[in-house]
C-alpha cells in the first residue's frame, strides 16, 4: 500500500481527502433528511471535489520540483559557463552585460 502510494501520490492524496470528506459530510448531515439518491448524489459530488483539491496541491507540488529542478541547473550552468566562457578577468556580470558585442561609439 505504501509503495503504491508512493508511486501514485496524486491518487493517493485524492483517496485520503475523499475518504475524509465524505466522512465530514455524512456527520456534519446526520440529521438532515435526505434520500439515498440525494446522499449518492452528494457523496459523488464531494469525491470529484477532493480531486479537484488534490490535483490543485499537485500544483504546488510541481511547481516546487520545478523551482528545485531549475536551481540544480543553475548551479550546474554556472560551473560550466565558468569554465567556456574565457573571461576569467570579468566580474560577475560584466560578460553578460555585454551580450557578446562590442558597444557602438
Amino acid at each position: 500500500m505504501r509503495a503504491w502510494a508512493e508511486a501514485h501520490p496524486n491518487l493517493a492524496t485524492w483517496a485520503v481527502l475523499a475518504v475524509g470528506m465524505v466522512a465530514v459530510l455524512a456527520w456534519s448531515a446526520r440529521e438532515v433528511a435526505l434520500g439515498p439518491a440525494q446522499w449518492w448524489w452528494l457523496g459523488v459530488a464531494t469525491v470529484l471535489l477532493a480531486g479537484l483539491c488534490a490535483w490543485i496541491i499537485s500544483w504546488e507540488a510541481d511547481a516546487q520540483d520545478d523551482a528545485q529542478d531549475d536551481a540544480q541547473d543553475d548551479a550546474q550552468d554556472d560551473t560550466e559557463v565558468g569554465d567556456e566562457t574565457g573571461d576569467e578577468g570579468a566580474e560577475d556580470g560584466e560578460a553578460a552585460d555585454r551580450g557578446g558585442e562590442e558597444p557602438v561609439a
